[in-house]
């Protein structure tokens, strides 16, 4: 609010950060501490506030205020905490997985194979969730079967170890013939 006229300033906060200029005067604002801090010697505080001028500058650009900015600012930064947080607990299964891959193999019948994946998942899914919890990985015993079959469904060798699902077959042949 230093930086606006008293005029604007008489309207409010909130109507500088609804105005198509609140972002103008916030970039500006950064460009100027960033100035500041060039002066004062304190390169890296300048390239800080100088990338925050940026970003403002380009909400001016694309005429968005600074609310409607700084909520999209907000949502980004939670999606990329949910993705890392995703990504970090994926990791932690990622041993329980290549067991599970293993066991599946290891524990083929030998004559027919599999007669599915979720046949696969069921023979598996107390030996697994045993190593899991060795590991201190915590799996659900209800939810068990379906998480290890979801990772057979994406094991390189699938298509190999396991038949194609029936219902998959007959609505392939009913769409063809309907056709």
């Amino acid at each position: 609010m230093s930086c606006v006229s008293d005029e604007d300033r008489a309207k409010g906060p909130d109507w500088i950060a609804r105005s198509p200029l609140g972002s103008i005067v916030v970039a500006t604002a950064y460009c100027l501490r960033a100035g500041r801090a060039m002066r004062a010697g304190d390169a890296g505080l300048a390239w800080s506030l100088m990338a925050d001028a940026r970003y403002w500058a380009g909400v001016a650009i694309s005429s968005k205020g600074i609310d409607e900015a700084r909520e999209q600012t907000i949502s980004t930064v939670k999606r990329e905490k949910g993705a890392v947080g995703a990504a970090g607990r994926d990791a932690a299964y990622e041993p329980v997985r290549q067991f599970a891959y293993k066991m599946v193999k290891r524990t083929q019948p030998p004559q027919k194979g599999w007669q599915s994946r979720s046949h696969a998942a069921r023979t598996i899914k107390d030996v697994t969730l045993r190593f899991a919890k060795r590991l201190g990985v915590q799996m659900s015993a209800d939810q068990a079967g379906k998480t290890i079959d979801k990772w057979l469904a994406g094991m390189p060798d699938a298509a190999a170890l396991f038949p194609e699902k029936k219902n998959s077959k007959n609505k392939k042949g009913a769409t063809a013939s309907t056709q």
